[in-house]
């Protein structure tokens, strides 16, 4: 089942390394649109105000809500509810907002203690990273969630991380997070990556991915959210809970949680199963 975070959130870096510094780019608004998974399954398509608990007729399982962690996610990332849109003079402005607040010395009346963050008051994501995390534990039970991302973001990757990822990490190039990373930078790639390895994706790929995890048998597998069709599945052993993960570089994304896991999904995952897919290769 999923759970809020309430010790150490740890940083579950990005993915693919990106220059910093990126010259040119313009802040990228996304309207998001509704998940493709809904159509014909009887189940709503609401994403916002779904209670943990939400149990859906028909469903063996609760949907999985969560949040984005704005308080620990990259500088240059600006998160809106679900919503994630790069802003390349993020840092710079919270640099400049430190040093005035520096040179003007103590007012009188002190100003209010900040709320320890769900990763126990670690520092946010920097660097290359460009990573925000989810707010809420995976740590048993299968789960289902989507991200639509812009297609002219210069990199974006999802996928899963442990809590005790640092914050200079990038997502899928350490052995405690796994993701797929479409890179639009220079060379266009569409990759698995884990523990610093990348498999190359040789799939169309989709502007709207769906995220299946299922904690306990170790499958981490990403679906084309508009046809189903399997994009890659790590087998991995998770040997504590983990986080859904995202970065994205000169782009946008919105993701969707709430979601049941499609029928069509537990269809494709118990014959994925059954077969131990030879696509499981990076784990």
């Amino acid at each position: 089942m999923g759970r809020g975070v309430g010790g150490s959130l740890a940083a579950s870096p990005g993915v693919g390394a990106a220059p910093l510094g990126c010259r040119g780019c313009q802040r990228v608004s996304h309207s998001p649109a509704r998940p493709w998974w809904g159509a014909g399954e009887g189940v709503p398509r609401r994403t916002r105000g779904l209670g943990p608990g939400l149990i859906v007729p028909g469903a063996p399982s609760p949907a999985f809500m969560f949040r984005l962690d704005a308080s620990t996610c990259h500088q240059n990332l600006k998160v809106e509810e679900l919503s994630v849109e790069w802003d390349a003079m993020g840092g710079k402005v919270q640099d400049i907002k430190a040093r005035e607040k520096d040179g003007k010395g103590r007012t009188a009346s002190p100003s209010p203690k900040r709320m320890p963050s769900a990763r126990g008051g670690r520092d946010r994501f920097t660097a290359e990273s460009y990573t925000v995390l989810g707010d809420t534990l995976i740590d048993g039970g299968d789960h289902y969630w989507e991200v639509r991302y812009d297609r002219d973001s210069k990199a974006f990757g999802v996928g899963v991380a442990y809590r005790t990822l640092g914050k200079f990490d990038q997502l899928g190039k350490t052995s405690s997070s796994w993701c797929v990373h479409l890179n639009n930078w220079l060379q266009v790639s569409f990759t698995a990556k884990h523990n610093n390895k990348a498999k190359v994706l040789d799939v169309p790929v989709p502007d709207c991915i769906g995220v299946y995890c299922n904690f306990h048998e170790g499958f981490l597998s990403f679906y084309n959210a508009r046809t189903k069709q399997l994009l890659h599945t790590f087998k991995a052993k998770f040997t504590q809970p983990v986080l859904p993960a995202f970065m994205v570089w000169c782009g946008s994304f919105h993701v969707y949680s709430g979601l049941q896991v499609p029928s069509t999904v537990k269809c494709l995952q118990k014959r994925n199963s059954a077969t131990s897919s030879s696509n499981a290769s990076l784990t």
